[in-house]
């Protein structure tokens, strides 16, 4: 059977190099997602009041949320 470049058997072999190659993209995006809501903090501290900054903090877990499902369901298909 011929191996996608893609694939990795995690079955076989040393674990830990195999967990933190996968496991870095995934770090990689969970950076990218706090610094986008701190922009969002910092944009919205700028330009708007204290309600707005409490609105936003209180919905970044709902984004985080549907980023992570969404995130996971691209794993799935894989």
């Amino acid at each position: 059977m011929k191996k996608d470049q893609y694939q990795m058997d995690m079955t076989h072999g040393p674990l830990l190099g195999k967990i933190l190659i996968f496991s870095i993209p995934l770090m990689f995006s969970g950076v990218l997602q706090l610094l986008f809501n701190a922009a969002d903090v910092i944009v919205v501290g700028q330009f708007a009041g204290p309600r707005s900054i409490a609105a936003v903090g209180s919905t970044s877990s709902v984004v985080n949320r549907d980023f992570d499902s969404c995130r996971a369901s691209d794993f799935k298909k894989r």
